[in-house]
């Protein structure tokens, strides 16, 4: 019946809750028919003097659009792994408000995200060659099925990785006899594959390729066939598949020219939404940046009328492109062009470590201090005793506001850094009381006989009950290991928390009974042994290598927590050895 709200509550689970994790629940996505889940970004509401309104307003994603390929200094890579989801990722929601109604125009970036359009407008033209595939790895411009055939080495064409056998199509333009087909795949890539070429009649040819495609073309030879288009069917015992380049005798690949301009006309670009109303738009950047994934600037085809009040941006999902920022510029003589551009600064450093650095600044009027690194919040910066306000520009900028008239020396400062400091500090001087306590020689106490009549034979032997051979009376023996089960459980709560607080004192008062009676079994001597130091060590080695190799939570636990539990317990096996073997007692008959 109707509702106006929904709760989802999980009572049960299929499968036991794991007891390294506990009970988990992770839901992808909900679909309610009819409503559509969405939230607007509010900008803040700015004033200033005589209730006036900014020149103009820029709304903007606080992060960039994020990518699943990484252009390295050989090719692009393209991987799952290399997404990063964003808050903004899908669609433009923003709101504004202004006091006074006006007229404005209406700009900002974009990126194409439509795979179908990126290859329609960059490889256009009707003596082109098209080039189709059953799937690709990521949904990224780079992994295109185009890129296996656009005589661009730095450009590959991945299969999807649950793409068993996944096939390439290439068409062109009349008949053409093709009787050989040559494949590159990137230096990485190892092992067979097989390969299956089709015609457009129904001719078909197969072989296998083997080796690296950096070493050469790997080419495939068959009986001559008429066609006018290809379909490779790869089989491939490492997937995904990966094509660099295809290369056919007597077909021309895709030609294309990266510098060239890239223009849309109005009703072409961004779907732009203000205030309800459908905003055509007009978008221009170059070929470049179609096929790889950079800003373009839109505009809108006509001014719009800002409200008095509060205004929406909207882009919808469904958009062929994904809307970066907008700016509206409030039209006449006040406009934001008629502004002075803004100019950087130079900023002389005066020294520059990995966690202090001094800079002399001079600013003028209200600046920002930038440097290009990842924003971290453990950076301080100050000047005459005074902190800067921290700024994350850009999305990722580590940045702090500057005002005006600031000049002198600017002090940046990695707070954390005292705290490693003082750790290292503080482990470094655990380390040395350790050793010291290792290597103090403990005084031989004198052998005390084992039976009455050997204490007849050596009477100098003999001592008093309670009492040691200096005639001092000895300390109670349960002292020292009270004392090492308490500094094996500060040293493994500080270590791994209160799991550690359990399981060094547990391990460390298990090495002393293994020590105590090692005598009673041969498996506990050995236990017990100098031994057990270099296994533990190799066995925390080898789950750690054997680890990295998996994947899931069998490689965490192989590569994390097995060798992390091994080294607390190698840390309980030399705690135990700090106690000395005179103190743990003897078993003496009668």
């Amino acid at each position: 019946g109707p509702s106006p709200w929904l709760k989802i509550e999980i009572t049960s689970v299929y499968l036991p809750p794991s007891p390294g994790v506990g009970g988990q629940v992770g839901i992808a996505e909900i679909e309610v028919p009819g409503v559509s889940a969405s939230r607007s970004i509010v900008a803040p509401d700015v004033r200033l003097p005589g209730d006036a309104d900014p020149t103009a307003v820029v709304l903007a994603k606080a992060e960039p659009q994020p990518s699943g390929c990484m252009l390295t200094s050989l090719r692009w890579v393209c991987s799952p792994a290399l997404e990063t989801s964003t808050e903004e990722q899908y669609g433009f929601d923003h709101m504004f408000s202004v006091a006074r109604p006006e007229l404005a125009s209406l700009s900002g970036t974009a990126v194409l995200t439509s795979p179908s359009l990126i290859e329609r407008y960059a490889f256009g033209g009707k003596q082109q060659p098209s080039v189709t595939a059953s799937s690709s790895y990521v949904a990224e411009p780079q992994d295109l099925a185009s890129s296996a055939f656009d005589a661009n080495p730095q450009t590959t064409w991945v299969s999807g990785a649950d793409d068993r056998h996944p096939t390439l199509t290439i068409r062109w333009h009349g008949d053409k006899t093709v009787r050989t087909v040559l494949i590159q795949r990137p230096p990485s890539v190892i092992g067979r594959l097989g390969v299956t070429v089709t015609g457009s009649r129904g001719q078909v040819r197969s072989g296998v390729l083997g080796g690296p495609g950096f070493l050469a073309l790997s080419g495939l030879s068959f009986a001559p066939m008429r066609t006018d288009s290809i379909t490779l069917r790869f089989s491939a015992s490492q997937l995904p598949v990966q094509v660099t380049e295809v290369t056919i005798p007597g077909v021309r690949p895709l030609s294309v020219n990266y510098a060239a301009p890239f223009r849309l006309p109005c009703g072409r670009g961004p779907l732009i939404e203000f205030d309800g109303k459908a905003v055509p738009t007009s978008v221009s950047g170059t070929i470049a940046d179609v096929l790889e994934g950079r800003p373009m600037t839109f505009t809108a085809c006509a001014g719009v009328t800002v409200a008095a009040g509060t205004n929406r941006v909207i882009e919808p999902q469904s958009d062929a492109f994904s809307v970066q920022a907008v700016v509206l510029d409030r039209t006449g003589p006040s406009s934001l062009a008629s502004a002075a551009p803004a100019s950087d600064e130079p900023v002389r450093t005066i020294s520059w470590t990995s966690s202090r650095r001094v800079l002399a600044v001079s600013a003028a009027r209200q600046s920002f201090l930038v440097v290009d690194e990842n924003f971290n919040a453990g950076w301080q910066a100050s000047i005459g005793g005074r902190t800067l306000a921290p700024v994350q520009l850009d999305g990722w900028k580590q940045g702090w506001l500057l005002p005006a008239g600031t000049r002198g020396l600017v002090t940046l400062s990695y707070r954390p850094q005292a705290t490693f400091r003082l750790s290292v500090v503080a482990g470094l001087t655990a380390l040395v009381l350790v050793a010291g306590v290792a290597f103090v020689p403990f005084r031989r106490r004198r052998a005390r006989p084992s039976s009455p009549a050997a204490a007849a034979a050596h009477p100098e032997t003999a001592l008093p009950t309670g009492t040691t051979a200096g005639g001092h009376r000895s300390q109670p023996g349960w002292l020292m290991p009270v004392a090492l089960l308490g500094l094996s459980a500060i040293f493994g709560i500080w270590v791994a928390g209160y799991p550690g607080a359990v399981l060094l004192p547990a391990t460390t008062l298990c090495f002393l009974v293994l020590t105590a009676f090692g005598d009673a079994s041969r498996v506990w001597a050995v236990a017990a042994g100098p031994w057990s130091v270099p296994v533990l060590l190799l066995a925390a080695a080898v789950a750690e290598v054997a680890g990295a190799s998996l994947t899931g939570q069998a490689g965490q636990l192989l590569s994390q927590t097995v060798p992390q539990v091994l080294c607390m317990v190698l840390v309980a096996r030399l705690l135990a050895a700090l106690f000395p073997a005179s103190d743990r007692g003897t078993a003496d008959p009668g």
